[in-house]
């Protein structure tokens, strides 16, 4: 579990991350020797021009780090690198400007990393930990070439109150944290990203950025991709996972070519969430960003969007169970607010200054028919079955003109029972409300987007499906019965 090679193309914390796991509560000499040890064994070089032994430390001078067998693919550099324990942990205090160079193909390309901080690890038989403390991180792109020909790149990265810490077993245990409090960037490629069709250029900031992981049984999940029933034998293991993530929000520039036009962006967003648990057999994912705001311009035509919030929440079963498990996909999006040229596009100007807002929040009773893996769906039978779906909530609203919904439905049979059913076999009822529906309709036919021939046909079904209840309100109460039927407000669809 501690001992997979380090990949070249690391950067210096990444690279120097389980090298400082690797001493363990020792003299500072020792710790040394077991640094360059362990290094070794994963396949990378530590050499250092003079070490002096301070008894309590041990000072490294002209530290270089790189893979053996690709001694140019990766060379990190630093004026000196001090190692001293703590406690039960060793500390790795690399001077404050440390250099990466890299080469990949006919590319070579130098960093400077500034910072402030240090590495702390240790590394037992059963258990490694490993915190990082930076008040300060940056990292500047020096010089970019191919066969000694200048790219024109740029990147910069700025990060401030980096912190992390981690903790792990060699029986699959795992809590991970990592987090800054800001974060700026910007770059330039004048040849763009492999795919893209020409030059990229971006910068931005972060806010207060955390990242929360923890986990049992995680050595368990190598054996999914090969190995069928993997996923439940994990779970029986007692396996679950957790992910969480929160930011303060954010801004951002880019500009690009985009079919071979200019396109440029700037965005600013608010505060957002994401937690993912995976345990019991299931999973839940939950997702919420607050207010952002957008602009661009593309070919010449500029435009700008804006929304209150959005999110998304759904899960649901894993593994296959005799019962049914809770089901739930929902999302919103919250007062969506194109410019009026964005209107315009669609010949949609009338609608200037008015929001649009969705939500759905759909629920189920549901389970599994066969267990998740490579096969999964390829059979004749639905890969899962449905007993009951709940709607919550369904939402359209445009200006002052809303659609809605709720209710529920039991399948008589379940969903395999529909699978050769003309109507569905159910029970439930729904009820929905339009508001605003025939201002609604009179405005997009004056703007063209509902032809004048369909117009009839279009106010005969809002009609016919709805119930006046007020002031340009229908209201739709639609029922479901054993063997087929379906009535709306008491009538039989005419269909």
């Amino acid at each position: 579990m501690f001992h997979r090679p380090i990949p070249l193309s690391a950067a210096l914390v990444a690279a120097m991350l389980p090298l400082a796991a690797g001493a363990q509560q020792m003299t500072a000499k020792d710790a040394w020797d077991s640094l360059r040890a362990l290094a070794a064994d994963n396949g990378l070089a530590i050499t250092a021009q003079g070490v002096s032994d301070f008894g309590t430390a041990i000072e490294a001078r002209g530290v270089h780090i790189f893979p053996a067998d690709e001694p140019n693919a990766m060379v990190i550099g630093m004026a000196d690198l001090r190692v001293e324990p703590r406690g039960d942990l060793v500390a790795l205090i690399p001077s404050e400007t440390v250099t990466l160079d890299m080469l990949s193909g006919s590319v070579a390309r130098s960093f400077e990393i500034h910072q402030t901080g240090e590495i702390r690890g240790n590394l037992t038989e059963d258990n490694a930990a490993l915190d990082l403390s930076f008040g300060a991180f940056s990292v500047r792109l020096m010089s970019s070439n191919r066969r000694g020909a200048p790219l024109g790149e740029a990147i910069n990265v700025d990060l401030s109150g980096l912190d992390g810490s981690m903790r792990a077993t060699r029986d699959g245990s795992a809590d991970v944290t990592l987090g800054f409090a800001g974060a700026r960037y910007a770059y330039t490629l004048p040849e763009g990203f492999p795919g893209s069709e020409g030059a990229v250029t971006a910068s931005g900031a972060m806010d207060a950025m955390h990242m929360e992981f923890s986990g049992t049984e995680l050595d368990m999940l190598g054996a999914l991709e090969d190995t069928p029933g993997a996923l439940r034998a994990a779970f029986d293991a007692g396996f679950h996972a957790r992910l969480s993530m929160t930011t303060e929000g954010g801004q951002g520039s880019s500009s690009q070519i985009l079919q071979g036009a200019a396109l440029s962006m700037d965005t600013q967003s608010g505060p957002s969430t994401m937690t993912l648990n995976i345990a019991d057999g299931r999973f839940d994912l939950e997702m919420d960003a607050a207010a952002a705001q957008f602009s661009g311009d593309f070919a010449g035509v500029s435009g700008q969007f804006s929304m209150d919030g959005m999110g998304v929440n759904m899960g649901g079963p894993l593994v296959v169970t005799p019962d049914s498990q809770p089901v739930r996909y929902a999302f919103h999006l919250d007062n969506a607010l194109p410019s009026p040229e964005l209107l315009a596009m669609v010949n949609a100007g009338d609608f200037a200054g008015e929001s649009l807002s969705l939500a759905l929040d759909l629920r189920a009773d549901a389970r599994l028919t066969e267990e998740l893996g490579p096969d999964f769906g390829d059979g004749r039978t639905p890969p899962f079955d449905v007993d009951q779906v709940l709607l919550d909530q369904l939402l359209l609203r445009v200006g002052d003109s809303e659609f809605t919904g709720s209710g529920a439905a039991t399948l008589i049979g379940g969903l395999a029972g529909q699978m050769r059913q003309g109507m569905p076999d159910a029970n439930g009822d729904f009820t929905f409300d339009l508001v605003g529906g025939q201002r609604l309709l009179d405005r997009l036919t004056a703007l063209g987007l509902v032809p004048q021939d369909q117009l009839f046909f279009v106010r005969m079904m809002m009609n016919g499906l709805g119930q006046p209840v007020g002031e340009d309100h229908l209201r739709s109460e639609v029922a479901l019965r054993p063997g087929g039927a379906i009535t709306v407000n008491g009538a039989p669809l005419p269909f």
